[in-house]
């Protein structure tokens, strides 16, 4: 599933925790993607990097559409689960990152619940009240409420604003500083410079009117998308499909796809300038966002452009900000210049200073605090 493990799990793995990750059973919406196709039938794990992984396998899928069937697809998944978890007499922790998963609690049964809020949910496309339910069930659920920047407090259902614990993003550094260092990847070496780059989902959220403006005022700056993707429903989005066509057709964007995660800092580090182009217009979804990617691309080393996202200007020294085509043309055109913000020195200190290891201290101390508050109230 990773290779390696991803680093908040296994760090935690390595100040003793037993981890166990899975993304939970495959759904029949899955049968046509890399994952199924990957899948061995009945599933299987593999420890790597001190965590285990579960490898969901084809059978039984989630059958959204028939709950009986959906109910007993988690059940198996759970079932699976714990029967490798921490045997009983140990503290048994569900550690959540999305909603959707707020249907495994009744099967999984855990002494405790953790919720990592590391997105926006509600004012995502495809929102439902289903999942406002499930949003809401597990806000009030969870004995542990992280959230990684304030802004998203107040868009937590209740008692989400009085439980809420800042835990802000982190990076491997080491591993995303180095990508520098690496070989440029054969795809990326095939573009001419100066390459924009930009890692992440291909979504709504992305600001493709202004990259092809920019694109077509600037000819010779050549925009590297990469990432898979995710086509909204088009009643919400009508605009999405025919922007992404018309930056497709330009022969100075370049929609390279989904590539592994672990290949992306070679990919970063090789780029002239990193942008986070998100569009302030669709709501709380990007305005209070505080991407991981901010950090990996002060990390990577190269100047950085971004949307003008409350929670990133705390980085104003390091990174430049726009929101207009034009501001966006502005600001890239002083960064390849040499008028860029902060020096690669100062931008890689602040990713340095919010690496994994530091932050995974303070998430080990508050689950101990977690476990060990629990213990003291017991009789």
């Amino acid at each position: 599933m990773y290779s390696p493990v991803e680093p908040r799990l296994a760090g935690l793995a390595r100040r003793g925790w037993p981890v166990l990750h899975s993304n939970g059973a495959l759904s029949l919406w899955d049968r046509h993607s890399p994952a199924w196709s990957a899948a061995s039938w009945t599933g299987r794990f593999e420890r790597r990097d001190g965590v285990l992984l579960h490898h969901a396998g084809r059978w039984p899928p989630r059958w959204q559409r028939r709950p009986a069937w959906d109910r007993l697809a988690i059940r198996l998944t759970a079932r699976a689960l714990t029967r490798r978890a921490a045997p009983r007499g140990q503290a048994r922790i569900a550690y959540l990152f999305h909603p959707d998963f707020h249907d495994y609690l009744p099967a999984l049964a855990p002494d405790y619940v953790v919720f990592q809020v590391i997105d926006n949910y509600a004012h995502q496309p495809g929102w439902t009240a289903e999942a406002q339910e499930r949003l809401a069930g597990l806000v009030a659920r969870a004995d542990l409420l992280l959230v990684n920047n304030a802004s998203q407090v107040a868009l937590l259902p209740e008692p989400g604003a009085a439980k809420a614990r800042v835990l802000s993003n982190a990076v491997d550094f080491a591993r995303v500083a180095g990508g520098r260092e690496a070989p440029c990847p054969a795809d990326l070496a095939a573009i001419p410079e100066p390459r924009l780059g930009y890692v992440g989902a291909l979504n709504p959220k992305v600001h493709f009117a202004m990259i092809a403006e920019v694109a077509a005022a600037r000819p010779a700056w050549q925009w590297v998308l990469i990432g898979p993707v995710r086509r909204p429903d088009p009643l919400e989005y009508p605009e999405f499909a025919a922007l992404l066509e018309r930056c497709q057709a330009m022969p100075n964007v370049h929609v390279l796809g989904y590539r592994d995660r672990y290949a992306l800092p070679a990919y970063l580090g090789h780029m002239q300038v990193n942008t986070i182009c998100y569009r302030l217009d669709v709501g709380h979804w990007t305005r209070s966002a505080y991407p991981f990617k901010v950090l990996e691309c002060l990390a990577a080393g190269p100047p950085v452009v971004s949307a003008t996202m409350p929670e990133v200007l705390r980085h104003r020294d390091v990174m430049a900000f726009a929101d207009t085509p034009a501001e966006w043309e502005a600001a890239i055109a002083r960064a390849l210049d040499g008028g860029e913000t902060g020096t690669r020195a100062a931008r890689q200190a602040v990713a340095e200073a919010n690496s994994w290891d530091r932050r995974i201290a303070d998430l080990d101390l508050a689950l101990r605090g977690l476990v060990a508050g629990a213990a003291r109230r017991d009789p």
